[in-house]
């Protein structure tokens, strides 16, 4: 956009140049009047408003275009960053369940160890009590 402003300047600072001399003579070799001079450059500033109008409005054009895809970016990253997360978050699940339910099979074959155990022992701890009982009413 500065390089078209600048391009147009000078184009037509150029064309001044070469229609009316560096001493603003006419085409036929004659002085220009002051009126003839403040018209061209009337005309000229005319014309350099125009462009600097056109490259402002360029300009503001290429920053909404930048601000609108900047804010793309950021709602797809967002997006992305969500995706990955929810990800994340499936992925840590599925293991929480994979060791909990290994806890719970080890303390599910523990517990019938321990169960297994205790009833070998049942016979020898109600043959304990059964003799306390008695010698307890013996004593007695």
């Amino acid at each position: 956009m500065t390089k078209y402003l600048i391009i147009n300047i000078m184009y037509i600072i150029l064309n001044i140049i070469k229609e009316f001399g560096a001493n603003f003579k006419r085409t036929g070799g004659e002085k220009m009047s002051s009126i003839e001079l403040m018209k061209v450059i009337s005309e000229t500033e005319e014309k350099a408003d125009r462009i600097k109008k056109i490259g402002i409005n360029d300009a503001k054009k290429l920053l909404a275009e930048a601000k609108r895809k900047a804010a793309y970016m950021v709602t797809e990253a967002e997006e992305e960053a969500d995706a990955e997360y929810d990800i994340a978050i499936q992925k840590a699940e599925k293991e929480a369940i994979k060791v909990y339910e290994g806890i719970i099979s080890q303390t599910s074959e523990k517990s019938k160890l321990i169960l297994s155990e205790a009833e070998k022992n049942i016979p020898a701890g109600i043959k304990v009590v059964v003799e306390r009982i008695v010698k307890s009413n013996v004593n007695s």
